[in-house]
């Protein structure tokens, strides 16, 4: 998983404290979502494996960093629940922020560019996670025969990545999308539809030279491509809010 050193959103974050320290309204706090955006913003802290010093809220204001009460939702899922399952973090991250999306779209509404670039960047998180985990699976230099099935002869490593990739795009699809976002969604959604159901029919018709290399790697022959930028959708939000 690609992991990141900031927040996402930490440029939010910040106005948001700022606004509780000073007590002065701003363009974030107006918009009456403040709740919901720290809590995804607490949810991509934990995606991306960031720890808070001593579990407290600093902001940066003007040179000099200030401590403020520590706010519940910030660090309150510690560890890694999510064992070997392939994409815990990704779907566990698509569980914790629908709520609050699905809060701020009421508040707001579906088109409001606020909201909609916001749900567009954690599916764009969530698209580079999978399109990135495919991309670079290589299949080993040596045979193993632990990791193909008998059957068949399907990597099952890869195999499991598919069917776990399949499982994010399902989830995605409640998720509200900028048209781009949409456009590359469903571009990569039939990709990786087409490698699982080519992993099905290898597992339905065994092929005859099993256990060869050839056989056990031939599910991998089509490419995910993953062109909306989580960055565009980022700065779209802050552009709106200066």
């Amino acid at each position: 998983m690609i992991m990141e050193s900031k927040n996402p959103l930490e440029e939010i974050r910040n106005a948001i404290l700022e606004s509780q320290l000073l007590g002065v309204e701003n363009d974030v706090t107006k918009l009456g979502v403040s709740e919901e955006l720290m809590k995804i913003c607490d949810a991509l802290d934990n995606f991306y494996g960031i720890k808070r010093k001593d579990e407290q809220n600093t902001v940066e204001i003007m040179g000099g960093v200030y401590r403020i009460k520590p706010n519940p939702y910030i660090s309150s899922i510690v560890g890694n629940p999510f064992g070997e399952e392939k994409f815990g973090k990704t779907t566990a991250l698509l569980k914790e922020v629908k709520t609050s999306l699905k809060t701020m779209k009421e508040k707001l509404s579906i088109d409001d560019p606020v909201y909609l670039n916001l749900s567009s960047a954690i599916v764009s998180i969530a698209l580079r996670n999978v399109v990135s985990s495919v991309n670079s699976y290589q299949k080993p230099a040596y045979y193993d025969y632990k990791r193909y099935d008998l059957i068949s002869g399907v990597d099952k490593e890869f195999s499991n990545l598919v069917f776990g990739g399949l499982k994010v795009f399902n989830m995605l699809s409640d998720f509200d999308m900028s048209k781009e976002c949409h456009d590359n969604y469903e571009a990569n959604r039939k990709t990786i539809l087409s490698l699982a159901e080519s992993i099905k029919d290898a597992y339905l018709h065994p092929r005859s030279h099993l256990h060869s290399k050839s056989s056990s790697s031939g599910c991998i022959v089509l490419v995910l491509t993953l062109s909306t930028s989580i960055v565009a959708c980022l700065c779209g939000i802050l552009m709106i809010l200066t």
